[in-house]
């Protein structure tokens, strides 16, 4: 009886040290800042960097077609195999309103075959240029787990979006004809300007989701773009902007898609304020929008 009580406690004792040997780390972070929360379970890295436009931010308020760049640096705990690889896995979703699901990517490290890199930093991207017409709160969930192993990483990002139109441009008169963005755009690194604007830059005036020009599938375009200085001088006049659709038609999904020019400044003496007028009509309906900004050059 006593060898057998011996045995049982061996036995019992075998257990609590493999119990107790067994490596685990589970936590929950918040950052007070950004509100952004991370929970780790086997996994863990040493921080998260968040970039806006390539540069490191510490904010969770963007605008309107800004690069966002989400990274985990030194992540650890995913399991070795024979041959020295690791393989992760990361998926990211950005839900508005905790209800509607905007992106979804099921795995981003899916053509990844493993890894030997260490340290080890993942990243997860998004240009947020998605629909915002109408307000809401937005959220980014990433995942990181272990292909070979049960730990993981969960990420939630809370963020929200400057509109575009608030920042520069006001509709002055229109007729039949909604929208969703209009914004101003540098061509030299892609991020919606409001407004103060460089003379060396070329800007590209961007509208989407313009509807109401025309009720059939095409539209007969005339677009035009005005600027002029603080003494009223005509600075820049184009006029038939889509000269070659305006008799033939262009189709209204691409309209709707985007309708953009660009625009220069090249060879101007600096008057501020400058005053911007675009019109968008229809040739066919005389339906139209007409919106004006007010910039400043430097």
């Amino acid at each position: 009886m006593k060898n057998i009580l011996k045995q049982s406690n061996i036995i019992l004792v075998l257990i609590l040290v493999t119990i107790t040997s067994c490596e685990y780390h589970q936590s929950t972070k918040k950052d007070l800042t950004t509100g952004a929360v991370i929970k780790e379970n086997n996994l863990k890295c040493t921080g998260v960097t968040i970039k806006q436009n390539t540069k490191i931010v510490k904010t969770n308020t963007f605008s309107y077609n800004d690069e966002i760049v989400i990274i985990f640096d030194e992540v650890t705990g995913l399991k070795k195999q024979s041959n020295n690889f690791v393989y992760p896995a990361m998926s990211m979703s950005i839900i508005k309103n905790d209800k509607e699901v905007i992106i979804s990517e099921p795995n981003l490290l899916k053509d990844l075959n493993g890894t030997d890199l260490t340290p080890l930093q993942l990243s997860a991207s998004f240009k947020a240029s998605f629909d915002y017409e109408t307000p809401g709160a937005y959220k980014t969930i990433i995942k990181i787990w272990d292909l070979k192993g049960d730990g993981t990483i969960t990420y939630e990002y809370p963020f929200k979006l400057k509109a575009a139109d608030d920042e520069a441009f006001i509709i002055q008169k229109s007729e039949g004809v909604i929208y969703k963005n209009i914004y101003l755009i540098n061509k030299s690194n892609n991020k919606v300007v409001g407004k103060v604007l460089d003379v060396k830059n070329t800007y590209s005036l961007i509208f989407e989701g313009l509807k109401g020009l025309n009720n059939t599938d095409m539209v007969y375009p005339d677009f035009s773009v005005k600027i002029t200085d603080n003494n009223g001088k005509l600075v820049y006049n184009y006029t038939h902007l889509l000269k070659q659709y305006e008799t033939v038609g262009v189709d209204a999904k691409l309209v709707e898609k985007s309708l953009f020019t660009n625009i220069s400044f090249q060879n101007i003496s600096i008057a501020n304020p400058y005053h911007l007028t675009a019109l968008v009509k229809d040739l066919k309906t005389n339906n139209y929008i007409q919106v004006k900004s007010v910039f400043e050059l430097k």
